[in-house]
């Protein structure tokens, strides 16, 4: 799981995803690693925090079945979001994971000026990604509307490449 720095993906694993409620986050310094199980499959998250200076210490923990990414939907021009996707799927562990879907979460849509799908995937250029499946889930962490939705369509897409393990 990887994002924009304050694109609230701290905020969705432990509100949503874990059902922890309401959280104080700061800034993650490192990584968080989770597991959860959505629609039946066991789901083991690494929230990758720490930006550039501790990227070459993900490559050690990452051998993705699936890629989350979670942008602020609010942020004016998305430009952070697009390198850092970049960036992450540059990384030789995720390139020999090119089956790998991706899941974006367009996080803060119940802000004013919310990008929408259509202009993320094009701010993140994600129409150049023909080796790999990808979709969009707008979504607030906050209330948790739409995580449910995109969390279905990363399990749906799992479970027909036989990469999930079951309860």
């Amino acid at each position: 799981m990887g994002s924009t720095a304050y694109s609230g993906k701290t905020t969705m694993l432990y509100t949503q995803l874990k059902d922890y409620g309401p959280i104080e986050t700061v800034p993650t310094v490192g990584f968080n690693v989770e597991s959860f199980t959505h629609g039946g499959i066991n789901l083991f998250c690494c929230d990758l925090g720490g930006r550039q200076r501790l990227r070459p210490e993900w490559t050690a923990y990452l051998t993705p079945n699936a890629i989350i990414f979670v942008v602020d939907s609010a942020d004016i021009t998305l430009g952070d979001g697009a390198n850092n996707l970049a960036h992450l799927l540059n990384e030789e562990c995720v390139r020999e994971a090119s089956d790998a879907p991706l899941l974006v979460f367009a996080n803060k849509q119940d802000l004013k000026g919310a990008k929408s799908p259509v202009e993320i995937a094009e701010a993140l250029h994600l129409r150049e990604l023909s080796d790999r499946r990808w979709n969009i889930a707008p979504c607030s962490a906050t209330d948790g509307v739409g995580i449910s939705g995109g969390m279905d369509w990363l399990v749906q897409a799992l479970k027909s490449q036989g990469k999930s393990q079951r309860e």
